[in-house]
Order: C-alpha cells, then sequence, then structure tokens
C-alpha cells in the first residue's frame, strides 16, 4: 500500500510544480479567455490553450514574453513582458502592421529608417532588404509612421485596431536614385543608348519568340484536373489569374514575364506568390539572377 501511495505522489510531482495564472485585459480589467498563448522563457517558447473558466498552467521561469491570440483574428491580440511572477498577468491590447516603403517612382527602399509616432509612445524600425517592414505588437490607438530614406521622406496615418493586421505603403517624396547626386547621370544616358539599340533587336525577336511559346504550349498542355479546378475555385481572383497564367505555359514562368503580362505591380505579385507557396500550389526556384514560379505536383496532380 505504501509502495502505490509513493507512486502516485512520482506521479503527481511535475504537476505540482506548475503554478496558476489568472490573465486580464489591462484596458478593461476582463479576464482573458478561449485564447492561444505562447510564452517565451530564455531560449524557448511553449504554447497552451486557455478554454473558457480555467486560469493558465505552466511552470516557465521568469522573465518572460506572453502573447495572446484569438484564432478569428488576424494577429495577435495581447502582448506583456512579465518580470516578476504574480498571480494576475495584465496583457497590453495590440495590433500589427506591414508594409513597403517606396520611391516616387515605385521602387522599393530597402534599409529605410521607420518611426512610430503613437498615441501609447513611439518605436522606430528599419525595412529591410526588399523594403518591407512588419511589426507585430503595437498599442491600440493612432499612429503617424515616418519613412526616411537619405533626403527622402514620407508618412502614413492609421489607426491600430485590436488583433488586426493593417497593411501601408509609405511613398518618398523623391526619387531614391536623384538623391545620390547628379554624378550618375552621364553613364545613365550611355546605358539608355545601349538598351535603345538593343531593344530593337528584342522586339524582332519578340514576335517569334511569343509564337514559338504558344505552339509549346499547345502541344504539351494537359487538361486540369477535377480536384485541381476545385482548389483553384479556392483562390483569390488575383491569385487564380497567377495560378491559370502557369498553366498556359507548360506550368512555368518567369516571375518577371508574370508581373509584365499580368500588369501586376511587384509588391502585389511577391505576395500572392507567397500565398499560393504557402498553398503547396506554386514553388520558388532561383535560376541565376531569374525567379522561376512553378505549379508543383500536388496540384497539377491532385485527382
Amino acid at each position: 500500500m505504501k509502495a502505490v501511495f509513493l507512486v502516485l505522489i512520482i506521479l503527481a510531482a511535475p504537476s505540482a510544480f506548475a503554478s496558476e495564472y489568472i490573465l486580464k485585459d489591462m484596458r478593461d480589467n476582463a479576464i482573458i479567455q478561449d485564447v492561444g498563448v505562447y510564452v517565451a522563457a530564455r531560449e524557448t517558447t511553449s504554447s497552451y490553450y486557455l478554454p473558457y473558466g480555467e486560469p493558465l498552467r505552466m511552470n516557465e521561469s521568469f522573465p518572460l514574453t506572453i502573447r495572446a491570440d484569438r484564432y478569428a483574428t488576424p494577429g495577435n491580440d495581447y502582448y506583456q513582458y512579465i518580470a516578476f511572477p504574480t498571480p494576475v498577468i495584465y496583457l497590453i491590447p495590440v495590433g500589427a502592421v506591414r508594409g513597403t516603403v517606396k520611391d516616387s517612382l515605385d521602387n522599393v527602399v530597402p534599409h529605410a529608417n521607420l518611426k512610430f509616432d503613437c498615441s501609447s509612445g513611439s518605436l522606430q524600425a528599419d525595412t529591410d532588404e526588399f523594403g518591407s517592414f512588419f511589426i507585430d505588437y503595437l498599442p491600440l490607438g493612432s499612429c503617424t509612421v515616418y519613412a526616411q530614406y537619405k533626403k527622402g521622406t514620407g508618412k502614413v496615418y492609421l489607426s491600430i485596431e485590436q488583433g488586426n493586421l493593417t497593411d501601408i505603403d509609405i511613398v518618398l517624396d523623391r526619387n531614391i536614385l536623384a538623391s545620390e547626386g547628379s554624378g550618375w547621370l552621364m553613364p545613365l544616358l550611355i546605358i539608355i543608348g545601349i538598351l535603345a539599340v538593343l531593344m530593337l533587336a528584342v522586339l524582332m525577336r519578340k514576335k517569334s519568340h511569343v509564337k514559338e511559346s504558344k505552339e509549346m504550349s499547345a502541344v504539351s498542355e494537359k487538361p486540369i484536373t477535377h480536384s485541381s479546378e476545385k482548389i483553384l475555385q479556392t483562390l483569390t481572383q488575383k491569385e487564380q489569374e497567377v495560378v491559370r497564367y502557369l498553366l498556359d505555359h507548360q506550368n512555368a514562368s518567369a516571375q518577371s514575364h508574370i508581373r509584365h503580362s499580368l500588369r501586376v505591380p511587384r509588391t502585389t505579385l511577391s505576395r500572392l506568390i507567397i500565398s499560393l507557396a504557402n498553398k503547396k500550389i506554386v514553388s520558388v526556384e532561383k535560376n541565376g539572377k531569374s525567379v522561376i514560379i512553378r505549379l508543383t505536383d500536388f496540384f497539377i496532380c491532385s485527382d
């Protein structure tokens, strides 16, 4: 009998170290329930589900950060950094912002300086090498987002809403190439002259190339399967246009050809391709300086 009791104590021991915490909304003191909770402590991240009427049970070490997400919203809903354990943990309602910085000629601007001047405070960030940025945890309220690259500046006004993911584009007030000075003008004119000569040869070859591509497409094109058609119907109109373009071009094409043929902005096409890749409909391959977008076997052979 004592041996059985000892075994029960040993089995119950791990749960005895788990502490209980009540999560509350710092804004209105309401108890936070029915959310996914993600706890980052030191170099580990743990995930929990917090149902209705239940406290958060965890044995993480402090300090830590907590983010809570309602699955129906596109972004995270709460965030907080906790230095010391307390029975009640108050979380800050948050929203998220992502976007791109461009110059006056629609060129993306990498490594631009960003400043978020919000009613709850301010923070700074930079765009990545593709001119994009993503800020995951912004307190609710109005914000002015400033962007600067050398002498070019721009700004956007927005309102941060809980759990919402806001997409923005910030356009600078000048062309970033012009801000480099006038030393580039003569080399640029020389390059334009060379390109003008080459363009004539390209235009002469274009008609024959298009004709050849159509003939090859007609020979190798396979009818889309019923399952693939069903998958296609779940996509947005823009995503369907990209997929149908690939189907008409032997299931693969250079990203630049897709952009010019469909007349889709570079940043918009990048987002469409990322979305299709996440759905396992296309794959992205690098071929030298070109990026090849190819329909996957999962989509083509789906039956």
